[in-house]
């Protein structure tokens, strides 16, 4: 093989329905690292292409940088929850 570079894409499956039949429209999603490049790219995918109440916790907020057409809908569906993922049973009650 050569010196190129290899590409790795990521692929998320959002259904309208689970299991339960239930839409997931309505479902609350917890990101952890999400100031992360990949956490971050994962939270702008389901602020575009779902209507997800979005919870991401964070170490450093001010880590977290989306861009700025997606402002208006993390201000209205986006909680960040300051933590680290070894606390998370602290946060557990914050997504019920």
């Amino acid at each position: 093989g050569g010196g190129g570079e290899e590409t790795v894409g990521l692929h998320m499956n959002v259904d309208d329905d689970d299991d339960s039949g239930e839409s997931l429209s309505s479902k609350q999603v917890l990101v952890t690292g999400a100031s992360g490049s990949i956490g971050r790219w994962i939270v702008a995918y389901l602020l575009q292409h779902t209507r997800h109440q979005i919870f991401c916790l964070v170490r450093e907020p001010s880590r977290l940088e989306l861009p700025m057409s997606l402002r208006g809908a993390a201000s209205k569906r986006l909680r960040l929850i300051v933590g680290s993922v070894e606390d998370v049973d602290r946060y557990a009650q914050v997504a019920k």
